[in-house]
């Protein structure tokens, strides 16, 4: 792939599937500055992933499996950082884009649901928030679509559970 091509393909990539790529970070953090970092993150893999991108599947599954293993690898990295360090935890932020409303109260509690699960349910979730179909969310996670749908549907009980405590 030629350098013009690459660059060509990462401007798609990026005009189609930037706020599903910020969001797929949002449900990593509950920090807007740890957001906007993964964000970052996630786009420089995805440029430096350009040029061996294959095309056996779409692009935006390649994009969500690239950002979902950048998040992945970022909640490890601040995970052995909060032991190292021990600090507190941020109060939960303003996730509002400056074009969108503020989130409402059902919104909050959602997001807060979904950060208390284990970190594949959560990327398993985020994605068929989504709207990735179960296929596109198999071939993402290495799962076969029959143990996404299953797996789903307790994760869907989990987050029922949790947002009626």
């Amino acid at each position: 792939m030629t350098s013009s091509e690459k660059e060509t393909k990462f401007i798609q990539l990026l005009e189609k599937h930037k706020h599903q790529v910020y969001r797929v970070c949002w449900g990593f953090s509950s920090s807007k500055a740890d957001v906007d970092d993964l964000f970052q993150e996630a786009m420089v893999n995805l440029w430096k992933g350009m040029a061996t991108f294959k095309g056996k599947a779409s692009l935006s599954t390649w994009a969500y499996r690239i950002t979902v293993n950048t998040c992945i690898l970022w909640k490890k990295k601040q995970s052995k950082n909060q032991a190292l360090h021990a600090n507190t935890e941020e109060k939960f932020p303003d996730i509002a884009q400056p074009h969108e409303e503020p989130p409402n109260e059902q919104v909050l509690a959602l997001k807060q649901a979904i950060q208390q699960l284990k970190k594949m349910d959560r990327t398993l979730i985020l994605l068929l928030l989504e709207e990735c179909s179960y296929k596109e969310i198999a071939e993402i996670t290495g799962m076969t679509v029959s143990n996404v749908g299953a797996r789903i549907s307790r994760i869907k009980i989990k987050i029922k559970t949790l947002l009626t405590i």
